[in-house]
């Protein structure tokens, strides 16, 4: 699935790219996998299971993941 989201938009996951998603397992994980740095929303209740792949970096809101991909951009 991400390699057909990075063609539709005219690119494809060999140029790198970031995942930002609140799902450990389907996001996170599948991300990584993918070879893609990741940012997990985090909601409150949501504690990161044991075992699974960490992500790169955490946010409480979609405001500070913008945050984190700025300034990752510099």
């Amino acid at each position: 699935i991400f390699d057909i989201t990075a063609q539709r938009c005219g690119t494809s996951l060999a140029q790198g790219g970031w995942l930002i998603g609140d799902d450990p397992i389907l996001d996170i994980a599948g991300g990584r996998r993918a070879g893609l740095r990741t940012i997990w929303l985090q909601r409150e209740s949501t504690v990161w299971p044991e075992g699974n792949p960490a992500p790169d970096n955490t946010a409480a809101t979609v405001a500070d993941a913008v945050e984190i991909l700025l300034k990752a951009s510099q």
